[in-house]
């Protein structure tokens, strides 16, 4: 039987301006309003799933399970993340809204949060860019400066677990053991099938661009290798 109630308020990140042809992340989470005494109810969790309405402007899609499991302890084993992509340009002066959605087990939505952003059109962005003046301090060499824009930075559900370096416009080459995560079903380490990458000076403005790639799969020859490669999915993909 229920006996009190849990304030929740939603956690989310996503781009406040976006441009034509790229892709971006948005992520959802929820955690508790206020500091808990003790969980007011029988189950040990409960699940929400989040919904995200781009239309008519952009596209959605969910890049894994999209839903959030609440444990006794406030908070959640994860966020839910989605790539959005804008296709058309709003008739005005380019603002619009998508809308985040949380929806119960049983199907009723408890909470719509709007994320207001702005569409702008863009010219093609050159995979390898030059870097920004700031760079110029990593080091003398053209060769150090080839190995700064070749070198990416690998996160693993939003948290930096190592890096990868390009060997060409599109794959990486990464360590095996960077790519895995623990379950939070038990205390097994599992392999991820897709990571964050970013580039230093390779966003707009000169800012550390974003992208999002997928392991490739090496076979059982790489499994005595710590060695894995991932291939990018989309380019420079933002982090609000």
């Amino acid at each position: 039987m229920t006996t009190g109630v849990v304030m929740l308020e939603p956690v989310v990140s996503w781009p406040r301006e976006v441009e034509l042809g790229r892709s971006y992340l948005v992520t959802a989470d929820i955690r508790s309003a206020a500091s808990m005494e003790s969980w007011p109810y029988a189950e040990e969790q409960f699940e929400l799933s989040c919904v995200l309405d781009a239309q008519p402007y952009l596209d959605a899609n969910v890049i894994d399970d999209p839903v959030l499991v609440l444990h006794r302890f406030g908070g959640t084993y994860r966020p839910v993340r989605f790539v959005v992509s804008a296709r058309h340009l709003p008739e005005q002066d380019g603002s619009t809204e998508i809308w985040l959605s949380y929806v119960n087990r049983s199907g009723v939505v408890l909470h719509t949060v709007p994320l207001p952003l702005s569409i702008s059109s863009r010219q093609d962005w050159d995979t390898v860019g030059p870097l920004p003046e700031r760079a110029a301090g990593w080091g003398s060499s053209a060769g150090t400066i080839q190995a700064a824009r070749a070198t990416a930075a690998v996160f693993v559900d939003g948290r930096r677990a190592g890096s990868g370096v390009l060997v060409d416009r599109r794959y990486l080459v990464t360590a095996a053991h960077v790519l895995l995560r623990q379950d939070p079903r038990g205390l097994a380490r599992v392999a991820v099938e897709l990571v964050e990458l970013e580039f230093p000076g390779r966003g707009p403005g000169g800012q550390a661009g974003r992208a999002v790639a997928s392991r490739l799969d090496l076979g059982t020859a790489s499994s005595p290798l710590d060695v894995a490669v991932l291939a990018r999915v989309s380019d420079d993909l933002e982090v609000c």
